[in-house]
């Protein structure tokens, strides 16, 4: 494989220590070309482009990544060697929940090579699960969008002036449902990045009403859909069955 060069990623300032990102989205080593296709899926999203639709997206996480739907209930691929057993449980039980647990927590590795085609296509359907109010296979053009939004500051000031984010000693505070009664506290732009990638933004009401149009919602959502690649791997999964693994075999530093 090539060797890669440095490349300081232009959403995340070099300042920005690695230690404040939440544990789960800690930079990773990455494969060749995962960064690239995030760089891909970055500059697109303010573009004309297409979703793949559903019926696709299912296909390619069937074949090309060995995932499988049993009574209705689909389950990832299975560790090496092994099959589905009685104890794996399933991770979704509708198309739509196993592509946000794909938002949440990364693709696995594939079974087969993927063209850079199907890479982009299937990156941009996990990262747009929590994109609201788009059809299936939609065509997502320019026209369609609000406000242009470049940078954090853009859409966190919509969101702290109507959506009851806000700032102060340091810490960024976002409500986890539209009535506020949950709030989580973060370090750094960079982890509300990471959050609202993998969660959606929460504080958004289904129906804002007049306080945000349906356009500058997809500017906001798409703009939160794909953080940078420091942020989020979406070819990189938590494999929370291994880490389970690992942890047994070490000493406990009880949790």
């Amino acid at each position: 494989s090539k060797k890669k060069k440095k490349k300081v990623s232009k959403q995340t300032p070099k300042a920005k220590s690695r230690a404040t990102l939440p544990p789960i989205v800690t930079p990773l080593p990455a494969k060749s070309g995962d960064k690239d296709i995030a760089e891909s899926l970055d500059e697109a999203r303010f573009e004309s482009h297409r979703v793949m639709k559903h019926a696709t997206a299912w296909k390619l996480l069937e074949e090309k990544f060995g995932f499988t739907c049993v009574d209705g209930k689909f389950y990832l691929p299975p560790l090496k060697d092994t099959s589905i057993s009685v104890d794996d449980k399933p991770v979704a039980s509708s198309l739509m929940s196993l592509r946000k647990d794909l938002c949440e927590k990364g693709l696995p590795e594939s079974i087969q090579p993927l063209s850079r085609d199907e890479k982009i296509d299937i990156g941009r359907w996990v990262r747009y699960a929590h994109v609201k109010g788009l059809r299936d296979g939609q065509d997502i053009n320019p026209d369609d969008l609000g406000m242009q939004i470049k940078r954090f500051m853009h859409a966190w000031v919509v969101l702290r002036d109507n959506f009851g984010c806000s700032y102060s000693n340091g810490k960024y505070k976002v409500p986890l449902t539209p009535n506020g009664e949950e709030i989580q506290t973060f370090d750094s732009d960079s982890d509300v990045d990471g959050h609202f990638a993998r969660f959606g933004i929460q504080c958004i009401p289904d129906n804002p009403g007049d306080t945000l149009s349906q356009e500058d919602r997809l500017s906001i959502e798409l703009f939160f859909a794909i953080p940078s690649f420091n942020v989020l791997n979406t070819f990189k999964r938590i494999d929370e069955k291994a880490k389970r693994k690992r942890d047994r075999k070490r000493v406990s530093y009880g949790e």
